[in-house]
């Protein structure tokens, strides 16, 4: 969603002041192609547009904590079952692939 504003963003400023070369003109075209694709009739301001990605960006930052604590417990329980492997089994190859599959 954040990679969709962006996109906006760039096209909007695209769209809006290329007009002096033949690079600039095939820029506006293709930011035209892009705002006729997605259906805009009126083109949203870029104040709007960065006002909505901070937005987002902060509607994010709980997530990316709660991910990264997920993560950490997925980590720890992989090793605890390469732990019990190893006291059970006696055997090292179940640890070396959870850490290959670990480092990836």
């Amino acid at each position: 969603m954040i990679s969709d504003k962006i996109q906006l963003m760039i096209n909007l400023i695209i769209y809006t002041t290329c007009y002096a070369n033949r690079a600039d003109i095939t820029l506006h075209q293709s930011a035209k192609k892009y705002f006729d694709a997605l259906g805009l009739k009126k083109l949203p301001s870029i104040n709007s547009l960065r006002e909505e990605w901070g937005e987002l960006k902060k509607e994010r930052r709980p997530l990316s904590t709660g991910y990264k604590a997920v993560k950490k417990k997925y980590i720890d329980l992989g090793t605890a079952k390469v732990n019990a492997d190893v006291i059970l089994f006696g055997t090292r190859t179940t640890q070396q692939k959870m850490l290959n599959r670990d480092a990836r």
